[in-house]
């Protein structure tokens, strides 16, 4: 089994600079994951991860066709018509990092690997979050825009940094930085790399590097930016992957699936300068 999980004992993360947990996603799904808002069950966690949300027996599987590295990877799914998840929305994600651990652990760098195959996703002015997010969270208040996620939208990623400009009232006015990426990339993998520092102040941090196959040599800094990078209310956020489609249409040709695979997930506390070094793919 590749599944590497380090989980931090005897040291609080903010101490050291390491990776907390990571997977390359060979084990297989638990039975009984699938759930949506008429079935009352709120699905199963999926080992070093969290909880795996989607409503449809398509929405996710580990398989073996088409991997970044080892022997399988995760085929994430969401159709035109396809049922809310038991939590909300049209959704095929996997909850990294739980409330309670995110507050212990405080994770700023994450790192995945993403597929897009070609055939399906067809472009749309209507936004839509692929393939992570950095959802705010406070024990009173659990809603609001993810305060940072990759946003596709007229075939093109965009990342999107929100907060409240201090405001530390639940549900008050946010504020969207929209920060271009660059184009979605079909039929090969993509690497990212993000360094996260969710602060209410203006010293807030959000850098992203990315790696096309066949195209890129090494990692290129597609995000720079400092500011406000957190709701005002929020606690420390919590990482998901996968495919967040609020918008999808209740019927549509195949052309319109959101169908995505993701490898080598992982995601800890580091610094700025040495998040690349410890979390880059050969």
């Amino acid at each position: 089994m590749r599944d590497l999980v380090k989980v931090l004992l005897f040291l609080p993360l903010s101490a050291c600079s390491q990776v907390q947990q990571s997977s390359s996603l060979e084990n297989a799904l638990q039975n009984g994951w699938q759930s949506s808002r008429d079935v009352p069950a709120p699905g199963r966690s999926y080992a070093p991860f969290e909880l795996v949300e989607g409503s449809e027996p398509w929405s996710h599987e580990i398989q073996s066709t088409i991997t970044r590295s080892g022997k399988s990877a995760w085929k994430m799914e969401v159709r035109p018509g396809d049922r809310e998840v038991f939590f909300g929305s049209y959704r095929a994600e996997i909850t990294l990092t739980s409330k309670a651990s995110a507050q212990t652990y405080r994770p700023n760098a994450l790192r995945l690997s993403t597929y897009v195959p070609s055939g399906v996703w067809a472009d749309s002015p209507l936004p839509e979050c692929f393939p992570f997010q950095a959802h705010p969270y406070s024990p009173v208040y659990d809603a609001g825009s993810a305060s940072l996620y990759i946003e596709v939208k007229d075939g093109q990623y965009n990342a999107r940094v929100i907060h409240t400009n201090g405001n530390t009232t639940p549900g008050s006015t946010e504020v969207i930085t929209t920060i271009p990426i660059g184009p979605v990339e079909r039929d090969t993998w993509v690497d990212w790399v993000v360094f996260y520092e969710p602060k209410a102040t203006p010293d807030g941090r959000v850098i992203i590097w990315r790696r096309v196959k066949g195209v890129d040599n090494d990692y290129k800094k597609v995000v720079d930016y400092t500011g406000r990078t957190l709701h005002g209310w929020s606690q420390w956020p919590y990482f998901k992957a996968g495919i967040y489609w609020w918008n999808r249409p209740a019927t549509g040709p195949d052309s319109l699936v959101r169908r995505a695979y993701i490898d080598m997930i992982a995601f800890g506390r580091t610094t700025e300068a040495k998040v690349l070094g410890q979390y880059r793919l050969d």
